[in-house]
């Protein structure tokens, strides 16, 4: 029998079967018993879990452990020894008094999840709860979880709100991090600062796009629950918004209005809104380009699946914000629970008054209710007559929340004014950006191909486990990613071959780590390009034309995979089927120096290989044979697993 049957009731951290010892005058016994640990560690246990709720109702001291600081729980150097027990996975729980209960699951993860959680429970009775378990749970599953010992702090702190403060950090001694940390013991934390945060490693731990700050994962250090994620060293927008005075370039000011669109639609289409955009939420990847990630997800929550509204969150404030947000950028209606996502856009619309202004809306006003009550009159900062973004920001910040565009409709929008300012080249910085106050990177990136063919160190192969750590440390991946490429490194006997990255490189080499900008001088493939062709549905790596004709000999007609071409390095091949047969096109890929890859089929010209996919679906244009006829890029052939 499973000693665990389910995540228990909402009200309860778990239920499940554990086989518990008995000492009789007959001799000991170990039996069956249905344990329920509940939000006031109290564990209970009962014959079977039909008889759950009477003994949650009525439960007699002998049916009961009550935990607390002094409780100890050991799942090695059992005392007394359970030798006799049905499976090796057994800990014991030792009370104040000295009693001792021997407990024993079916399985070794059952078992260390129930001593996970009672330690926890230990360690932190003022903020432990069945929510926070469930979140932490997740997140342990999915390898997020960061030893203590892996992650150094340093003392300075380069951002700070009133419940938490972000520091920089060290991650296996390799990789720089921003480690996100609530400022109080949890033993004083109000209740929602405290969810707030756990629910924000929930969010953003789900979150896989370039223009949203990365998650690392979470650790425990000296008691306090930190959130790591990527460093971003080059400020905030509100710190460039400040920086200097004078209004930017218009092409300048359409790049950062891009780069916000692209992670918020990404938000949206994840269903998740954010409810407190605005510029000190906005991070500066490179002042240069424009290039910016959203960050800070601690009042972000969940659209209902039918459409009519969100759920309200119970998230933290920072020094300016409620509820609700902050007011300055707050949508009149975000106080209701039955806002949406187009609180986002209303947020949008003031970042984008700010960006072209260069200035904050009524600064005359000393207190921000004075503000909302503007909005919630109708009233909204002036635009001038003759401001090429007058037009979208009103339709942005319209009162009637169901007007207002979709960030997809928004980012279209902004995209058609790049027809009309153009970017000049050569490509320099707007001279009234002041790199001096909004800092940017100094340092210069390792060869990142010298650094992991090192890990080889003039042996053949590595096993995965080796390389995987190790790409990923150098990458600043976390370990599920990096699981999302075996297909592209992984050999038949689960190692890895010099060979085989000597060949990868041949597509991807240079690569260019997160923190090599272009104003150092260092060109180079992306981690994002890479990693997002690498781990597309459709992508199958090393196959030749042959192997793949075999692959997709009788799929229905429009299946296709995308491959290396096995004749040309950094260049790639398409094979999809059309009627009874399989049709065979190259794609060529260019890179210009500090620029993103251009792939071409003939003449065509695409931004990427999931812009060739989409542009070519069912919907789309058809791709042309050599004999003329038609084929639709519908059903990815899936990888092995």
């Amino acid at each position: 029998m499973s000693s665990f049957d389910g995540n228990g009731a909402e009200d309860e951290f778990r239920g499940g079967y554990l086989k518990k010892k008995t000492t009789s005058v007959a001799g000991n016994r170990w039996r069956d018993r249905y344990f329920i640990f509940t939000p006031t560690f109290q564990l209970l246990w009962c014959k079977d879990q039909k008889d759950a709720s009477t003994v949650k109702r009525k439960g007699k001291k002998k049916d009961m452990i009550q935990f607390d600081q002094s409780t100890v729980v050991r799942d090695e150097k059992l005392s007394p020894p359970c030798t006799d027990a049905p499976t090796p996975f057994c800990f014991q729980i030792v009370e104040k008094d000295g009693r001792v209960i021997s407990l024993c699951a079916a399985e070794e993860k059952d078992g260390q999840d129930w001593v996970d959680m009672f330690r926890e429970a230990i360690a932190s009775p003022h903020e432990y709860t069945p929510a926070k378990y469930r979140i932490v749970k997740s997140l342990k599953s999915n390898q997020f979880n960061i030893p203590e010992n892996d992650l150094q702090l340093q003392e300075d702190e380069i951002g700070s709100g009133a419940s938490g403060v972000v520091k920089k950090g060290v991650w296996l001694k390799t990789t720089d991090v921003a480690v996100k940390i609530l400022k109080d013991l949890p033993e004083f934390l109000d209740a929602n600062e405290s969810i707030a945060f756990y629910r924000e490693m929930e969010t953003l731990s789900k979150l896989r796009h370039g223009s949203i700050v990365q998650m690392y994962g979470y650790c425990r250090k000296d008691r306090i629950i930190c959130l790591v994620t990527e460093y971003v060293r080059g400020g905030n927008l509100m710190a460039l918004l400040n920086g200097s005075k004078g209004l930017l370039d218009e092409w300048y000011q359409i790049d950062l209005a891009l780069n916000i669109c692209r992670g918020m639609v990404y938000l949206h289409s994840q269903n998740v809104v954010h409810r407190d955009l605005k510029p000190a939420n906005i991070l500066i990847e490179s002042a240069e380009e424009g290039k910016l990630k959203v960050c800070d997800f601690g009042l972000s929550t969940v659209m209902k699946n039918t459409g009519k509204g969100v759920q309200q969150s119970t998230g933290g404030p920072d020094e300016t914000s409620t509820m609700g947000g902050t007011p300055l950028y707050a949508a009149p209606e975000l106080s209701r629970e039955d806002h949406t996502e187009t609180v986002d856009v209303f947020s949008f619309a003031i970042i984008l008054w700010e960006i072209t202004h260069r200035d904050m809306p009524w600064p005359e006003y000393k207190f921000m209710s004075e503000i909302s009550r503007k909005y919630q009159d109708g009233e909204r900062p002036e635009v001038h007559k003759d401001n090429l973004w007058k037009k979208i920001i009103e339709e942005c910040w319209d009162h009637t929340p169901s007007n207002r565009p979709s960030f997809k409709d928004i980012f279209t929008k902004i995209e058609a004014l790049k027809t009309i300012y153009k970017r000049p080249i050569p490509h320099k910085l707007p001279s009234n950006i002041n790199l001096q106050e909004t800092p940017t990177r100094a340092e210069k990136p390792d060869n990142v191909a010298i650094q992991i063919s090192q890990l080889f160190n003039n042996r053949s192969s590595v096993t995965w486990t080796e390389f995987s750590t190790g790409f990923g440390n150098v990458l600043g991946l976390i370990p599920s990613d990096v699981k999302q490429m075996t297909n592209v490194f992984i050999s038949a006997d689960g190692n890895v071959t010099k060979q085989t990255w000597d060949t990868f490189l041949q597509w991807f080499s240079p690569i260019k780590l997160p923190s090599a900008y272009e104003s150092d001088g260092v060109d180079g493939y992306d981690v994002a390009t890479m990693f997002n062709i690498c781990t597309a549905p459709y992508f199958h790596a090393y196959l030749d034309a042959n192997e793949a004709q075999t692959l997709l000999k009788d799929k229905t007609s429009g299946t296709f995979l995308i491959r290396f071409s096995t004749t040309n390095p950094k260049q790639y091949a398409l094979s999809a089927t059309y009627g009874d047969n399989v049709g065979h096109w190259r794609i060529t890929c260019e890179r210009k120096p500090f620029c993103s890859p251009i792939f071409r089929v003939d003449t065509r010209e695409y931004e990427s290989l999931d812009d060739l996919v989409k542009v070519h679906s069912r919907e789309g244009e058809t791709l042309k044979t050599k004999t003329g006829e038609s084929c639709f890029l519908i059903y990815p052939l899936q990888k092995p697993a």
